[in-house]
């Protein structure tokens, strides 16, 4: 009995011990462990938000960075360089360039018919003089032989030129260049009703291109520099597709040194003169029994003042500036040096001409009444001859 008490006793407190383990680690699994979880789990969101925040910090630190860097006249380049240098026609064009040129071509060849004829009325007339003079001067004077040689000779070059007028015809390369030169005229024209605004480090800048004078017309309340102004230029014809319009200035100094350095380049004449003189300036000459010249004059380091930088009497060099009369006239000026200086002038450029404030331009257009509405254009005359023929 004794045996399976302590038996009993031992397992009790056994498994009871086992039991409190147990629970403790389940308590310590549910309540603690979660909290220290989370906990850490919040530290790791805290943390990532911080990483995102510098990140977008130092995407933007690096934005400002590269707006800084880059400079307002280097603005719209690379989209700039990507346009064509010249127009694309749209199918109405093209259909009114073929007009334009068979209009051409038709006066043209009516210039020449009316050549032929005034050259041909110009031989009739040559004709009637010489029959006048055969018939009228009967006698055989010098003077009558001259005067009608010189009627033959009239009426060969008539009939000549007859022959050349009537070989032309119309140069068709000439024609066509007329013929798109029209239509990008007419396309040109219309840009006066084309504008932009532009915002730059000065202010706002307004632009229309003006065709009719070849240049970019701006509004401002401030005054533009020139540079800001190309920027301006070439944001309107990026807009508006007119690339040809704008002169772009690398490429025209490009073109200037090209020229230059070909100038520059000696001819093979000139090269082989270049030669001989060099070899007769090598080619120093013997002269016999010749005398030797003295050494040159060494010259003086030290300055010799002006009478008027001493005082009178003393010889001391007075600080004060001379007087204006004192001044000598005959002085080197920057003219010389200019002239002596090659200068580069550029024979192409972007013109820009000042209209005004904002204040000056007419966002609202001015309709042409004579075309939209036909009785604007029509006189007192033709009114009265419409009344009459509708009675």
């Amino acid at each position: 009995m004794m045996k399976r008490l302590l038996l009993f006793l031992f397992s009790y407190y056994f498994i009871k011990n086992i039991a409190y383990y147990l629970t403790n680690t389940i308590y310590m699994y549910r309540h603690v462990s979660k909290k220290y979880i989370n906990d850490y789990e919040d530290d790791d969101y805290e943390d990532d938000d911080e990483k995102d925040e510098k990140d977008e910090k130092d995407e933007k630190d690096k934005k400002d960075e590269k707006k800084k860097e880059e400079k307002y006249e280097e603005k719209y380049i690379n989209k700039f360089i990507k346009l064509e240098n010249k127009y694309i026609f749209s199918d109405k064009e093209l259909e009114l360039e073929k007009v334009k040129y068979l209009e051409y071509y038709n006066n043209e060849l009516e210039t020449i018919k009316d050549e032929i004829i005034n050259a041909e009325i110009v031989l009739n007339e040559l004709n009637d003089n010489l029959n006048y003079l055969t018939n009228e001067n009967q006698d055989d004077s010098i003077l009558s032989r001259y005067a009608i040689n010189l009627v033959k000779q009239d009426i060969g070059f008539a009939k000549a030129k007859i022959e050349n007028i009537k070989l032309k015809t119309p140069d068709e390369k000439e024609l066509h260049k007329l013929s798109r030169e029209f239509i990008i005229d007419e396309r040109m024209k219309k840009f006066i009703n084309k504008f932009i605004i532009e915002y730059t480090p000065l202010g706002n800048v307004l632009m229309v291109y003006n065709h009719n004078n070849g240049s970019f017309d701006y509004y401002s309340d401030v005054l533009i520099p020139y540079r800001y102004l190309e920027v301006v230029a070439r944001k309107y014809v990026i807009t508006f597709d007119c690339r040809p319009v704008y002169i772009n200035m690398t490429e025209e100094l490009q073109n200037m040194n090209e020229t230059s350095n070909e100038e520059s380049k000696p001819t093979n004449e000139e090269s082989k003169l270049t030669n001989e003189e060099t070899k007769t300036t090598n080619e120093e000459p013997v002269i016999p029994n010749e005398e030797v010249k003295p050494p040159p004059p060494k010259v003086k380091i030290f300055a010799k003042f002006k009478t008027y930088n001493k005082e009178a009497g003393t010889g001391h060099v007075s600080i004060a500036p001379p007087p204006k009369n004192s001044i000598p006239q005959n002085r080197i000026t920057s003219k010389t040096n200019e002239q002596s200086i090659p200068c580069k002038v550029k024979e192409k450029s972007n013109k820009y001409s000042y209209k005004g404030k904002f204040a000056n331009f007419s966002f609202i257009q001015k309709i042409n009444r004579k075309q939209i509405d036909k009785k604007y254009a029509t006189t007192y005359a033709e009114y009265k001859k419409r009344i009459s023929q509708k009675k």
